[in-house]
């Protein structure tokens, strides 16, 4: 597969239509949608996400929980944890209501997310071994030797293509208008959090690989990824609490004056 989160880089050409035609977030969790079954699964290994009979069985239901567990639960943290200038540009969405929006505009978010679930698949198609057009294109069907190491075509595609997607995902955000700084709380310590968490979970999975005698470098990167994502949504659940729980006090000493 493409990197995951390059993904997102195949539907960004979308933004020049009239923005009552598509959304955006369903845009882009739609095109990672299929790849979380390995991160559910904590492995390198997809049944139901990457075939056409489990696009709207599988991906669909998954890509509206994704949706919703992003913009209720992690959206507004991630966003005051990230680095100041992506922060200063994605803060703007802060205030963004998700819930009125998919109410409104349900036709639009559940096409948005056929579309961005299938621009993955056809991604997936030109940079997985056995894909469509991974068979039938000459360049990527052969195997390419570079520095004395064969390695197919698909694959190089895959991991140049990947490069490329991060890349324009990076200038594209970049070229957002500058907002308002949200308050940032210690950055450092959210992501070393998030780094101990997924390490933890890590740690169990290489310890259950060792009494299984199973070793997959993939299987790696993905449990990393898994606990990355775990660590991120933990973490928002409980920031959002303690806000909650602050709110709630300054509100009882106020009826209480």
């Amino acid at each position: 597969m493409p990197f995951t989160f390059s993904h997102p880089a195949i539907v960004l050409p979308a933004t020049s239509l009239p923005k009552k035609y598509y959304s955006l977030s369903s845009l882009i969790i739609g095109s990672m949608t299929p790849d979380f079954e390995y991160f559910i699964r904590m492995k390198d290994y997809s049944r139901y996400s990457h075939t056409w009979s489990g696009v709207f069985w599988f991906d669909v239901p998954l890509g509206l929980i994704l949706l919703f567990i992003f913009h209720n639960v992690v959206r507004n943290t991630l966003i005051e944890y990230l680095p100041f200038s992506y922060n200063v540009r994605l803060s703007t969405f802060e205030k963004f209501n998700w819930n009125q929006y998919f109410k409104k505009n349900t036709i639009v978010v559940f096409i948005s997310l056929l579309a961005g679930i299938s621009s993955h698949l056809f991604w997936d198609s030109f940079t997985h071994d056995g894909g469509f057009f991974a068979e039938t294109i000459p360049v990527l069907n052969d195997n390419i030797n570079i520095l004395n190491h064969n390695i197919s075509g698909a694959l190089l595609f895959q991991y140049i293509s990947s490069l490329i997607g991060a890349i324009a995902i990076l200038i594209f955000i970049l070229k957002f208008p500058e907002g308002h700084k949200t308050k940032q709380p210690n950055i450092l310590t959210f992501w070393l959090v998030v780094s101990s968490i997924m390490m933890f979970i890590l740690a169990i999975r290489l310890y259950l690989d060792s009494l299984l005698n199973h070793h997959d470098h993939e299987d790696i990167i993905v449990t990393m990824i898994s606990g990355a994502l775990i660590g991120i949504l933990s973490l928002s659940v409980f920031i959002n609490e303690n806000k909650k729980r602050q709110l709630y006090k300054k509100l009882n000493r106020v009826r209480n004056k």
